[in-house]
């Protein structure tokens, strides 16, 4: 309609703008919320799994008095499977007994993961490994490794399982990467690896 030659626009009014603008943000909050919680959902699969790993291993070694993957050849083979290969029954996974642990986890009937890629993973998509390092900060044994885990996840799980700090306690770093000052370093993006003694 046109009021002394000037044509009237169309727009969109103070309260529509307002509407879209709320309901933009309601999308936004909708979609962190949902981020933090797959986040949490994968943490807590992450803390069970370590958890489940660590029964596994234990009544793999009560059951039968020796280790997953060090368990020697004659015994893993009497008492398991005559197919399996053993270890060298000194209490130290390593070498080709890495690989084993979890063949002979899975014969046991502790392990249902399939692991016809190698190692299982974890929630955040790294490897889970298990074998026995001499100096991981000053401290020897037989670990449950986690590999390219999130800072901030590292941090939590120490945090949660023992002292929060990467060079004492169960929970350990091996190196310095992903810290800072002797604390986790959270401020970044770097994926690292934690050795959780068994």
């Amino acid at each position: 309609m046109k009021k002394n030659g000037i044509k009237k626009s169309k727009g969109f009014t103070l309260v529509e703008i307002a509407i879209v603008l709320i309901v933009i943000g309601l999308i936004v909050v909708g979609v962190l919320k949902g981020s933090v919680l797959i986040e949490s959902a994968k943490y807590k699969s992450l803390l069970k799994s370590v958890t489940d790993y660590q029964e596994m291993v234990g009544k793999f070694q009560e059951k039968y008095n020796a280790l997953p993957g060090d368990i020697s050849t004659t015994n893993i083979r009497r008492l398991l499977d005559n197919s399996l290969t053993g270890g060298s029954g000194n209490g130290k996974i390593g070498g080709v007994e890495i690989s084993n642990v979890w063949v002979h986890l899975q014969a046991a009937g502790y392990l249902s993961t399939d692991i016809s890629s190698g190692n299982p993973k974890h929630a955040f998509s790294g490897n889970v490994k298990i074998y026995w390092d001499s100096n991981v900060k000053g401290k020897s044994g037989n670990w449950l490794v986690l590999e390219n885990l999130p800072v901030a996840i590292a941090w939590r799980l120490d945090r949660d399982m023992d002292d929060g700090k990467p060079f004492s306690g169960s929970v350990r770093k091996k190196s310095n990467a992903c810290t800072s000052g002797g604390e986790y370093n959270v401020n970044t993006t770097d994926l690292c690896a934690i050795f959780i003694a068994l």
